[in-house]
This record gives structure tokens, C-alpha cells and sequence, in this order.
């Protein structure tokens, strides 16, 4: 997250690639743009109705409502 992969394990040069993708989204946010940069898919504004959530993996995608059943779980708790 930090563009700081590890050079040494197996898959470095995808580390890499990922690394750099998420520090520039969060650069961009930090900034007050919208999340994005080079690999990062437009990332719509997160609601309560909808939780678009960045997947930074081999394909970044935006699920909305991950692991809905789980978050029910907390519904009226928080």
C-alpha cells in the first residue's frame, strides 16, 4: 500500500504493480480526488446503499456489497 513491495518473494513483480496502484489511488484520495490512477477502474463514491468497495487484486474491480450477509450481522449494532 505504501509503494514499498518486497523484492525478494515469488511474485515480486506483481507486488510491485499492485503496490504502485494502490499508493496512487490513495495519493488521489488523500489529495480529495476520486481513488484512481493507472489499473484502478472508476470507483464510485461509497453509500450505505450501495458499498462500492475497490478490490485492489490481479483484476481491480468495484464489488458492491461485499460480503453483504456478514455486514447484516451488524446491522443494529453500530
Amino acid at each position: 500500500m505504501w509503494d514499498k513491495p518486497t523484492a525478494t518473494v515469488e511474485n515480486a513483480a506483481a507486488e510491485a504493480i499492485l503496490s504502485s496502484e494502490m499508493f496512487d489511488a490513495w495519493k488521489a484520495f488523500i489529495r480529495g480526488e476520486t481513488p484512481g490512477g493507472a489499473g484502478v477502474p472508476e470507483w464510485p463514491e461509497y453509500t450505505g446503499a450501495t458499498r462500492a468497495t475497490m478490490i485492489f487484486d490481479t483484476r481491480n474491480h468495484v464489488e458492491t456489497q461485499p460480503q453483504e450477509a456478514e455486514l447484516r450481522l451488524w446491522d443494529g449494532v453500530l
